[in-house]
């Protein structure tokens, strides 16, 4: 399981390394991933997010990847994608890709990702703040496998209607029709 992003305090990576190390406790077979780098002149945050990985309580199983440019790649790799943004989630990019590429999500409630998952339906929505929840539902989707190819496949449907192009085109020319008229 893996959150992906550029490496930023907002992004919420301490958080999600605090559920990794719930996790990892409980399931012996599991690796947390760290996809990303330090963005925004942010060095400091990297480093503190560096050492929490490397502290002995994530058992030498939480990794920092760097930057990884083939999107797909990395969701083929992931079996539970984790967004732990503690601001809101403008659009959630990274959100949209992994419930397109089939991986189940467990996103912060803020922002968008309240708009493209439904809770239970299509992802689960957990406070990134509350570690206990968010490590809860990572475990869920890797212990139980029927219920992450449930969420996926109903995440793979929502965003498919969600980001439709020709939709969006529609919906992109019936606003400048109104505002042109």
């Amino acid at each position: 399981f893996g959150i992906v992003g550029r490496v930023v305090g907002w992004k919420g990576q301490v958080e999600f390394l605090a559920a990794a190390e719930q996790v990892l406790a409980r399931l012996p077979d599991a690796w947390a991933v760290v996809i990303g780098d330090a963005a925004d002149g942010d060095e400091s945050y990297h480093a503190e997010v560096a050492r929490r990985a490397a502290d002995p309580a994530l058992a030498g199983r939480a990794v920092l990847t760097g930057y990884l440019g083939n999107a797909s790649e990395i969701y083929r790799g992931l079996d539970v994608l984790v967004h732990s943004s503690t601001d809101p989630e403008p659009f959630g990019l990274v959100i949209s890709e992994a419930m397109a590429a089939g991986v189940p999500v467990v996103a912060s409630p803020r922002g968008a990702p309240a708009e493209l998952i439904e809770d239970g339906v299509s992802g689960f929505l957990r406070d990134p703040a509350d570690p206990t929840a968010v490590a809860a539902a990572v475990e869920h989707l890797l212990a139980v496998p029927a219920e992450a190819e449930r969420l996926s496949t109903a995440a793979r449907l929502r965003i498919r209607r969600l980001c439709d192009p020709e939709r969006f085109a529609k919906a992109m020319a019936d606003l400048y029709r109104g505002v042109l008229t």
